[in-house]
């Protein structure tokens, strides 16, 4: 009997289980469809916003110079994750702007001057028009403060190394000072 009820207490679990997990891939589905182009550029206008500026405090911190080592290091970590955030704000932007550019290319040209389009097409062109400026401009964005994470990434690591170089040539009991060998020569 108790076997039983172990079989059904797990069978009731794994129901609850799979249950639990259709909601929430629902849910999940249901967010990604709600997305429209407009409300995942305004997501990646305010991600460059911000991302623009964690890149300009993190290159206040290091440009210190007496930042320590751990500083450096800390802020090599966070650009890492930075430039992971904005290649993926720029992965995201990537589906909605061929998405209207495919709509704007099948509107075709704009009329010539002097000659009309119905009122409904004109608008429609118009938001576009704006909606691909915007997708453009935040995907510009967000590729310019990847680059100035980059460049940040290795002015630490010049400066790591110049830092290394200064701490292995320092006069003190190094590895490469003849004066550590002479001593440990005569122990």
């Amino acid at each position: 009997m108790s076997i039983m009820t172990s079989n059904r207490t797990t069978s009731f679990s794994f129901l609850i289980a799979v249950l639990s997990m259709l909601f929430c891939l629902a849910g999940s589905a249901t967010l990604a469809i709600a997305q429209t182009p407009a409300d995942l550029a305004g997501r990646a206008e305010r991600a460059a916003v911000d991302l623009k500026t964690k890149v300009e405090k993190l290159k206040a911190d290091v440009s210190i110079a007496s930042v320590r080592a751990e500083d450096l290091a800390r802020a090599r970590r966070e650009l890492d994750d930075l430039r992971t955030d904005t290649l993926g704000a720029q992965a995201i932007l990537s589906g909605p702007q061929t998405e209207v550019e495919a709509q704007l290319k099948k509107l075709g040209e704009p009329p010539k001057s002097g000659d009309s389009e119905a009122d409904t097409i004109a608008a429609e062109r118009t938001r576009l028009t704006t909606l691909a400026a915007r997708i453009n401009g935040a995907a510009t964005q967000l590729e310019l403060i990847n680059l100035a994470a980059v460049q940040l990434l290795d002015h630490i690591a010049e400066r790591q190394r110049s830092d290394f170089v200064a701490m292995v040539l320092d006069g003190s009991k190094s590895v490469i000072n003849p004066t550590l060998w002479i001593d440990a020569l005569a122990t």
